[in-house]
């Protein structure tokens, strides 16, 4: 960082977010690399700290967060990623719904730019896509298993219902409001969007089962809940 020596007293310049706060589009890689004090050629490998990085020195208005890129991966010899198909992304989610990132080019194995464009399958937040492929179906109650019912306060019935509807519970075969920790699992392991509404509500009632069922809820999934549940746009 430059300093400007005036009279007796240092000060430091504006820095280029004061032209470009809220205007995405207009960054520049060049504007970005000195406002978070970190050259381009750095950035590869370092996404998240890109993207928290540009947030904390405020150039756009977002939120940095973490998952897993799905788009063409250059492979080419040479490469970035000559060996990888698949990897864990860091990017920043604009207040408009839009996905800013300052490191697609490293996939790309291109020159260093910004990309800004909108929230697509290539951006698979908290991994949830990839989480979906792998989980499979929910499981089946097993008799006998110890079970854990849910406070009514911190679960009312509409929530309730949503949650035996993703478990697929019918019939009367398993005690109305009891889980097996192999059902909680899996439901605290639920893909995001299939959990809303009721988001933070029901991470709320798995916590209060107590501190080894709130493990089970994925910490990206987690933040993304209290961020919505604050009034946060993203």
């Amino acid at each position: 960082m430059m300093w400007i020596q005036l009279g007796a007293e240092a000060t430091v310049p504006k820095p280029a977010k004061a032209l470009s706060k809220g205007s995405p589009e207009k960054l520049t890689v060049s504007q970005v690399a000195k406002a978070i004090d970190l050259p381009a050629k750095k950035w590869a490998g370092n996404c998240f700290a890109v993207a928290s990085k540009i947030v904390k020195a405020e150039l756009i208005q977002g939120i940095a967060v973490y998952g897993h890129f799905a788009g063409e991966i250059c492979q080419r010899p040479g490469s970035y990623y000559e060996r990888s198909c698949s990897t864990q992304h860091g990017w920043v989610k604009l207040h408009d719904g839009r996905v800013f990132d300052a490191t697609r080019w490293v996939f790309e194995d291109a020159e260093p730019y910004l990309y800004v464009g909108p929230n697509n399958s290539d951006y698979d937040e908290g991994g949830n896509d990839l989480n979906k492929l792998l989980r499979g179906g929910p499981p089946q109650f097993v008799e006998g298993d110890d079970t854990w019912a849910f406070d009514e306060e911190a679960m009312p019935h509409n929530v309730l219902s949503h949650v035996k509807k993703l478990l697929r519970i019918r019939g009367s075969y398993q005690e109305d409001g009891f889980f097996t920790k192999t059902q909680i699992h899996w439901l605290a392991n639920v893909h995001f969007d299939e959990l809303q509404p009721h988001a933070e509500t029901i991470y709320q009632a798995i916590e209060g089962l107590g501190r080894a069922f709130a493990g089970f809820i994925p910490y990206d999934n987690r933040q993304r809940a209290k961020r919505l549940a604050e009034g946060s746009p993203v």
